[in-house]
């Protein structure tokens, strides 16, 4: 399984599935931050802001096993500033917005997220980008540096909830390999 760049209806697909991954948590950052369509339980960030681009993973059925989008440009505000941290170098900085597994049955997540590690080193060894910076939840913060991400700091939104901002500048850990798990 590889990711693909969503266009036409896999983008609805994938505010759809993003929609359905926090609509459980009404009072995250994601939530109160992002354009939000209730109605037709769908969300995206703000476009303004980023040189978006939307990844959808599909298993062998064509279903949608998980999405991710970055954000290819430095230049203009990161979503981790907009949270309250500046890194003290964005150039050539690539940027997670959101990632997200759908609750299949028989999911893997560590199956699932190598695709995720592909494609970040697949930009980084472009030449383009030096580095990645994401969020994560403490509870996913092992898991993380399971797959050579590196803790930058701790940040603290506005709802008392704690994010770890994370970075990733490439290939260091056995975990993309298929016999590691």
């Amino acid at each position: 399984m590889e990711f693909s760049v969503a266009s036409g209806k896999d983008v609805n697909h994938f505010d759809h599935y993003l929609y359905e991954s926090f609509r459980s948590q009404p009072t995250s950052w994601v939530m109160n931050n992002y354009i939000v369509d209730r109605e037709n339980e769908c969300m995206a960030p703000a476009p303004e802001h980023y040189d978006l681009k939307r990844y959808l993973l599909k298993n062998a059925n064509n279903q949608v096993v998980s999405g991710i989008s970055l954000n290819f440009n430095w230049q203009n505000k990161f979503q981790i500033e907009s949270m309250g941290y500046n890194p003290p170098n964005k150039f050539k900085s690539l940027e997670v917005l959101n990632f997200y597994i759908r609750k299949l049955p028989g999911r893997n997540p560590i199956k699932t997220f190598r695709p995720v590690m592909s494609l970040l080193d697949t930009q980084l060894s472009s030449g383009n980008f030096a580095r990645v910076f994401a969020t994560c939840i403490p509870r996913l913060f092992n898991f993380y540096l399971y797959f050579g991400w590196k803790a930058v700091t701790k940040i603290e939104l506005d709802s008392n909830k704690v994010l770890y901002v994370i970075q990733y500048s490439g290939l260091s850990s056995g975990a993309l390999d298929k016999e590691a798990v």
